[in-house]
């Protein structure tokens, strides 16, 4: 691309002085000549030379490449979630072993419960024990809306020995995160206010027990203090051992 530009620059040169020299003899000798025509054509090529030079130089590239670049650019785009919905989840538990028995069932069952666990942290920031956890993979399992996949590949080590490796997987669509994270919220909500009414309950059982203890060994000479604590405090016990039961029950269960 060098050599014609540079060829194309020295002929708009000796255009633009010939041009001058015709202009000057013209000036100088005071009449008209048959080159005035000629000289007039000469004029109008340099003017056409000098537009396509602004037309093809190397701005209107440059203005050309950066317009072409403009439309040809990608709009950014949001990479979709694992299920390929907004808003959807995928928990997903996988072990691997070089046998398939109860063991191997064992281990995957307790890597799926870990992983509820872990995704209901995240939605909900609940922290769920093995049996809540359990209780919670039950509830999806029956939702009509989740799709459960098992999956079983067998597959070669470097010593040349078989292994196999089993996932669970379980889709949840929007609809079921949102139905889901609301369930974890209220299971925290009852939990907290289980674990308030326990222990103010609690308090108020002993609270209202020790009193009713100490009138009646006042009202009995204290001499039956021994009998009052025995039998009273068993009173009390049960009571308290009664009313967490409760409250494990309706709130904590």
């Amino acid at each position: 691309m060098g050599p014609p530009v540079l060829r194309r620059q020295e002929l708009w040169e000796i255009e633009r002085n010939l041009l001058q020299l015709g202009m000057r003899k013209l000036s100088v000798k005071g009449k008209p000549s048959v080159s005035t025509t000629a000289m007039a054509q000469l004029g109008s090529n340099v003017e056409r030379h000098q537009t396509e030079r602004l037309a093809t130089g190397p701005e209107a590239s440059r203005a050309q490449t950066q317009t072409d670049n403009i439309a040809a650019s990608p709009e950014p785009s949001t990479p979709p979630s694992p299920s390929g919905q907004r808003g959807a989840r995928q928990i997903v538990a996988e072990v691997y072993d070089y046998r398939d028995d109860a063991q191997t069932e064992a281990s995957l069952h307790r890597a799926l419960l870990r992983e509820i666990s872990k995704t209901a942290k995240e939605l909900a920031g609940v922290s769920l024990t093995d049996q809540q956890a359990e209780r919670e993979l039950v509830w999806l399992r029956k939702h009509p809306l989740v799709e459960e996949k098992v999956s079983h590949a067998e597959e070669t080590d470097a010593l040349g020995r078989q292994r196999i490796s089993k996932r669970i997987t379980l889709n949840l669509p929007p609809t079921v995160v949102e139905e889901w994270s609301q369930r974890l919220q209220a299971s925290r909500y009852a939990h907290y206010w289980g674990y308030l009414y326990g222990t103010s309950g609690t308090l108020g059982i002993w609270l209202v027990g020790l009193l009713l203890l100490a009138k009646l060994d006042r009202w009995t000479g204290g001499y039956r203090r021994g009998a009052i604590i025995f039998f009273g405090g068993g009173i009390l016990l049960a009571l308290t051992v009664a009313l967490w039961l409760s409250v494990y029950i309706a709130y904590l269960a």
